[in-house]
């Protein structure tokens, strides 16, 4: 998989705005979410900056699964995401045609 910085991707984001018209808001569903964008990429570097290493992206808390998985037999059995569940993801966007 192609990684992008967050904050590159975010100017990519942006560009794409400037000319906002319904076929690039239906190709690029984020832009409707681009204020979140920025708030999240802004925490995040402040984080990093920071040196803080116990959140995830912009500042939100570690997803904990501890409670679920003392509950349930289901959860607790459950294997964690790897790349390749994150490959079959960006695959299947492909494949919609989400990145043309």
């Amino acid at each position: 998989l192609l990684r992008t910085p967050c904050l590159s991707w975010l100017g990519k984001l942006e560009s794409s705005a400037k000319d906002l018209n319904e076929k690039n808001i239906k190709r690029i569903p984020a832009i409707k979410l681009l204020d979140f964008m920025r708030f999240i990429t802004r925490s995040d570097i402040a984080i990093r900056a920071s040196g803080k290493t116990h959140s995830e992206a912009g500042g939100f808390s570690q997803f904990a699964t501890g409670v679920a998985e003392r509950v349930s037999p289901t959860m607790k059995e459950l294997e964690p995401l790897s790349s390749a569940d994150a490959a079959q993801w960006v695959n299947y966007w492909k494949a919609v045609g989400m990145f043309q």
